[in-house]
C-alpha cells in the first residue's frame, strides 16, 4: 500500500453534518490488486446505526455495508468512493472521496544466459507504464534481494550452471513485483595452444589445445604479431613465418558454442637453423677423406648424420671415410639442432684409381750402384712423381736412381709412385748390401800440421786386396805434405770395397830472421834486430824484453840469442844471432862518498864493477891499513869500518883483477 493506516488518519478531516453528526473515512492510495481498506469515522460514534459504501460510482449505497470494509480494485484509476451513515435518530448524512489506484509494475528478465567467471548482464524489461524506484536482484535462488541492484546489473558466477534469478521491482508509489527466470551459465574454455617447427625460415605451426566442459569451441582467433588485435589467423590450426630469430610471444583467443571466451598468451623461442656445410677434397681408392665440418650454430649443441652415398653413414663430427671402388658420389649432411631445427648440404667427390708401384733391386755391395728396374704404371692418368726410400734416411726422386749404400746390412727399400691425381701405391722390397772390407784412416800426428812436417796416414786393418790412395800411393802407408781432404779405397776379392777420407789441414810455417851477429865489450848494450811474420820470442841472458822482435840488452858473455817466430796456428820457426863480448876491464871509479840518506853518492859507486865480479876492491885509510876489502863489490861501501863510522876525510883504494894486469888506484873523499 501506498500509505499507512496512520497516514490515513492524519489526513482525515472531520466534516460537520447539521451542527451534531460528522461522517468521514480514511483510505490511502492503493495498488491494483491490492486490498484496500475502508475505515469510517462518524460523531458520535455510538449514534451511527448503518454504514453502506458505494464502491463502482453508480449512485447506489449498498456495495458494501459496515464501519470498516476492504476492497480490491481491479485496476489502476482514480475510484469515487461514497459513504453514507445512517444514525439512529433516522438522520443519513453521506461523505464521497477519490481513491488512487496505482499501477502494479509487470517486470521480466531477459537475462537467461552468461559464461562462468565472467560478468554476466542481468536485465530486467518493465512491461507496462510505471515508473521503477529500486530493482533488487536474487542471483542464487536463495529468495533474498539484494545481491545486486540495478535494472543493467552484472554479477559474476563462479562455476557453470542453471541458476534461479528473481528480481524484484518497486514503483515510486511502492507498489512491487518480482520475476523469476533461469540462468544457464556456461563453463569457460580452458585455453592453450602449442607452436611448433619453431625454426627460423618455416612456417611455425600454431595448435589450439583449448578444451571446454560443456559444449565446443567455436571459434579460434590468433594475435601473432601481438598487436591487440585477433586478426592475424582463425581456426584451430594455422601457420605463420617470422621474418627473424628470437624470443616470441602469441595470443590466442577462443569462443565456445555459448560465446564463453578465454585468452592466453603463450611464451616461445624462434630459434636458428644451424648453417649446414663442409669442406673435402677428391681422394684416391683407400685413403681416408677427412671430412672437415663447418657447420655453424652458436646457441647450442648440434648432432648430424652423413650419408656417403655408398649404403655407408656416420653420426660424428668430423668422420674419416674411406672408398674402395673409384666413382663420384655425393655425400649429405643433415645437422640437427638442440631445438630440432635442421639444415642440410652435400658436396660431391670424386674418387680416383691408384697406380700400381712394380720394381726389382739386386743386391749388392757397399760403394756400388744399385741394379734398379721401375715397371710401375697407372690404368687412368699417367705418372708423375716417384720416392724412393732406401731405408738409411737417403729419399731419391728419379724414376731410375743412381744410389750406393755406404754402410753394409739389411735394408727394406720402399717406392711410392704417384699418378696425376695424386693417388699412390706403395712396394717394399728387402735388400742385403754386402759389407766387404771395412777400413779407416788413422795417423800420428792429429789433423793439423806445419808446412816442415808430414803426417803418415795408415789403412786400418791392413788391405784385404787393393788400396788406391788419392795422391796414388798403393801401400798401406802413405805419408802426406799436403794438406785437404784425402781418401783411399780399399777393394776385396769379391770386388766389394770400402772407402774412408781424411781432411788435413796444413799450415806454413812463419819467417823469422835474428839479424847479423855482434861483438861489444863487456858492459855495452845491444839491440838485437830479429824481423819476421807471428810473434816473437828472444832466449839468452839478459834478455830483458824477449817478446819483442827489437830487443835492447847488456850481454855478460859471449853466446847465442835464439829468435823463435810462432803463429796462431801452432807453427813455429827458428833463427839465431851470435854476440861476442870482449872484458876490456873499463871500470869508472867515482871520487866521492856522502852517507848522508839524501839517495845521491850514498855508496862509493864503481861504474861497470858488477860486470867484474872477480876484482878485488880495497880501501885504505892515510896511515895505509886496509878499512874496507872485498870480491864482487857492488857499489855498497858507505865510510864504515866494520859497523864503526869512519872520520871524514880521505882514503884510497885499490882495484886489481886476477888473471889480468889490469889495476885501478886513487883517492876517496868522505863527506857526512
Amino acid at each position: 500500500m501506498i500509505k499507512n493506516l496512520l497516514t490515513f488518519l492524519l489526513c482525515v478531516s472531520l466534516i460537520p453534518i447539521f451542527g451534531q453528526y460528522t461522517v468521514d473515512f480514511g483510505a490511502a492510495d492503493v495498488c491494483e490488486g491490492a486490498t484496500t481498506n475502508l475505515v469510517a469515522f462518524v460523531a458520535p460514534q455510538d449514534s451511527a446505526v448503518m454504514w453502506e459504501w458505494d464502491i463502482d460510482d453508480d449512485g447506489v449505497y449498498g456495495d458494501l455495508s459496515g464501519p470498516n470494509v476492504t476492497h480490491v480494485f481491479d485496476s489502476a484509476a482514480t475510484w469515487p468512493v461514497g459513504l453514507q451513515v445512517t444514525f439512529n435518530d433516522g438522520t443519513i448524512l453521506t461523505h464521497s472521496e477519490d481513491i488512487n489506484v496505482r499501477k502494479t509494475p509487470n517486470p521480466s528478465i531477459l537475462t537467461d544466459s552468461g559464461c562462468e567467471q565472467s560478468p554476466t548482464l542481468l536485465t530486467a524489461a518493465i512491461n507496462n507504464n510505471v515508473t521503477i524506484d529500486t530493482y533488487r536482484w536474487d542471483v542464487n535462488g536463495d529468495n533474498i534481494f539484494g545481491d545486486v541492484e540495478n535494472n543493467n546489473a552484472e554479477y559474476t558466477y563462479p562455476s557453470y550452471g542453471v541458476y534461479n534469478l528473481k528480481v524484484k521491482v518497486r514503483t515510486i508509489y511502492g507498489c512491487e513485483a518480482i520475476a523469476t527466470n533461469q540462468v544457464d551459465v556456461a563453463p569457460v574454455p580452458s585455453g592453450s595452444f602449442e607452436v611448433t617447427k619453431n625454426c627460423f625460415g618455416d612456417s611455425s605451426l600454431f595448435t589450439s589445445t583449448s578444451t571446454v566442459a560443456l559444449g565446443s569451441v567455436d571459434q579460434y582467433l590468433w594475435d601473432i604479431n601481438m598487436d591487440g588485435n585477433y586478426d592475424d589467423g582463425f581456426g584451430d590450426n594455422i601457420s605463420f613465418q617470422y621474418a627473424n630469430t628470437g624470443f616470441k610471444s602469441a595470443s590466442l583467443l577462443c569462443i565456445t558454442d555459448k560465446g564463453c571466451q578465454a585468452e592466453v598468451t603463450e611464451y616461445f623461442s624462434i630459434y636458428p637453423k644451424p648453417d649446414a656445410n663442409f669442406t673435402l677434397r677428391d681422394a684416391c681408392v683407400g685413403v681416408d677423406i677427412r671430412l672437415q665440418n663447418i657447420t655453424n650454430y652458436d646457441i647450442g649443441t648440434t648432432t648430424y648424420f652423413w650419408d656417403f652415398a655408398d649404403g655407408d653413414t656416420s653420426v660424428l663430427y668430423e668422420p674419416i671415410k674411406t672408398y674402395d671402388t673409384p666413382g663420384v658420389y655425393d655425400i649429405n649432411l643433415l645437422a640437427i639442432s638442440d631445438q630440432g631445427c635442421t639444415d642440410t648440404t652435400s658436396n660431391l667427390v670424386e674418387i680416383f684409381d691408384n697406380p700400381t708401384a712394380v720394381y726389382s733391386i739386386e743386391d749388392a755391395c757397399r760403394y756400388s750402384d744399385l741394379e734398379i728396374s721401375n715397371n710401375s704404371y697407372t690404368n687412368t692418368g699417367f705418372i708423375v712423381a716417384y720416392k724412393w726410400d732406401f731405408g738409411n734416411g737417403i729419399i731419391d726422386f728419379s724414376q731410375f736412381p743412381d744410389y750406393a749404400y755406404d754402410v753394409a746390412g739389411d735394408y727394406q727399400v720402399e717406392m711410392v709412385v704417384t699418378n696425376n691425381f695424386n693417388c699412390t701405391d706403395t712396394l717394399y722390397q728387402d735388400l742385403t748390401i754386402h759389407a766387404g772390407p771395412s777400413i779407416s784412416i788413422g795417423n800420428n800426428s792429429g789433423f793439423e800440421f806445419c808446412s816442415d812436417d808430414s803426417v803418415k796416414l795408415v789403412v786400418y786393418p791392413p788391405a784385404e786386396s787393393t788400396t788406391i790412395w788419392s795422391n796414388g800411393t798403393t801401400s798401406e802407408i802413405n805419408y802426406v805434405h799436403t794438406g785437404g781432404m784425402h781418401y783411399v779405397t780399399v777393394f776385396d776379392s769379391l770386388g766389394c770395397m770400402d772407402k774412408d777420407s781424411m781432411e788435413l789441414t796444413l799450415y806454413q810455417v812463419p819467417l823469422v830472421e835474428a839479424g847479423p851477429d855482434f861483438s861489444i865489450q863487456l858492459g855495452e848494450y845491444v839491440t838485437l834486430e830479429g824481423q819476421g811474420e807471428g810473434f816473437p820470442t828472444w832466449e839468452g841472458q839478459n834478455i830483458v824484453e824477449p817478446n819483442l822482435w827489437r830487443s835492447t840488452l847488456q850481454p855478460d858473455d859471449s853466446g847465442y840469442y835464439m829468435l823463435t817466430a810462432s803463429n796462431l796456428n801452432g807453427c813455429t820457426a827458428y833463427d839465431s844471432v851470435y854476440v861476442d863480448v870482449e872484458k876490456s876491464y873499463v871500470l869508472d871509479p867515482t871520487s866521492l862518498v856522502s852517507p848522508n840518506g839524501d839517495g845521491k853518492n850514498d855508496g862509493w859507486i864503481i861504474r861497470n864493477i858488477e860486470k867484474y865480479p872477480e876484482c878485488e876492491v880495497t880501501i885504505y885509510n892515510r896511515w895505509n891499513q886496509v878499512m874496507y876489502q872485498t870480491t864482487g863489490y857492488m857499489n855498497e861501501w858507505e865510510g864504515t869500518y866494520g859497523n864503526e863510522l869512519l872520520p871524514e876525510g880521505a882514503y884510497y883504494y885499490t882495484i886489481t883483477c886476477p888473471g889480468t894486469d889490469i889495476r885501478y888506484a886513487g883517492s876517496i873523499n868522505l863527506i857526512r
